[in-house]
């Protein structure tokens, strides 16, 4: 045998010897080594009795987390099975008083796995008095940022939804959203039944709000939006009255742009001023054409009324 050919045989060799040790190893790791640890970041927690507990006249303000980590013992098997989705993990509320709460974290794990560790196993909840008001409903786009498209909710089950819970948290909500996709209005008006998310200002999702009702039906549809001049009209004393009134001076609005092109500016309806006598924020009702609407940066505007 040449020295080529015994090389050739000793590099075969090898590799042979590679695949049976991986093959073995694989066949003692899945059967007599089949579980595995895998941890799942930031799974989050579900709140029971926060409906309850708003009901009641209270409301969690903060909390020092709102998801753990956690760690689980798994079937090799099933490793591509399993999600954070798939891991249930609740903190019960339903008892919590007005004050400082230590409250157990309760983790249910997805079948045939155990729970190997958490890395919260107890939180702290601040309860506080409760509040509740009425906000407006618009629908949006969950999967885009384009500001000069935006959907239109039409034959909405409720046109507002109410929002409970601590009197700061409820304090920073402007509005309500209904995501819808833009794809699945690629071909007209569709039909939908969504959970309302009550945010702030920014549009971002305020924590421990419940919002009512829990669910919204509605059909949407894709529409365009434009900003134009907003004229606010006030009924007021005089211009000596003692009072500082900040009002907008634009406003964003959706619909066909078949309608917006003939839009150029949208009047409010009068807003009364008159004997207020402390800082007061007054809700604007607008003059708008039919199957024109608010949009969503424009929602939750107010006229802005400091007593000096």
């Amino acid at each position: 045998m040449s020295n080529n050919q015994k090389a050739k045989t000793s590099k075969l060799n090898i590799l042979i010897a590679i695949i049976i040790s991986f093959v073995a190893w694989f066949f003692v790791i899945y059967n007599y080594a089949p579980m595995k640890n895998v941890t799942y970041s930031n799974v989050p927690i579900n709140y029971i009795g926060e409906l309850e507990l708003v009901q009641s006249g209270l409301g969690i303000e903060t909390s020092t987390a709102d998801t753990v980590d956690v760690t689980l013992k798994i079937n090799r098997k099933n490793y591509n099975n399993i999600s954070a989705d798939d891991i249930y993990v609740a903190v019960d509320v339903t008892n919590a008083v007005e004050g400082r709460n230590g409250l157990s974290v309760d983790v249910t794990p997805p079948r045939d796995c155990t729970v190997e560790r958490v890395s919260k196993d107890s939180i702290t909840v601040e309860v506080v008095k409760g509040n509740n008001k009425d906000v407006p409903l618009t629908a949006i786009y969950g999967d885009t940022n384009d500001d000069t498209q935006e959907p239109i909710a039409t034959a909405m089950s409720y046109s507002k939804v109410s929002v409970l819970g601590a009197a700061d948290n409820v304090d920073k909500v402007c509005m309500a959203l209904l995501e819808v996709n833009s794809n699945d209005l690629a071909g007209g008006e569709k039909s939908f039944v969504e959970t309302p998310v009550a945010v702030d200002d920014d549009g971002k999702e305020v924590k421990h709000i419940i919002v009512l009702p829990g669910e919204i039906s509605f059909n949407a549809k894709a529409a365009a939006t434009k900003t134009v001049p907003l004229n606010v009209f006030l009924i007021r004393k005089s211009h000596n009255d003692g009072l500082s009134i900040n009002a907008p001076e634009k406003i964003t609005i959706k619909g066909p742009g078949s309608l917006l092109k003939n839009i150029n500016e949208i009047d409010s309806e009068p807003v009364d001023v008159t004997d207020i006598t402390e800082d007061t924020d007054l809700m604007i009702e607008y003059k708008l054409p039919k199957g024109v609407y608010v949009a969503r940066k424009s929602l939750g505007n107010c006229v802005k009324v400091a007593v000096k």
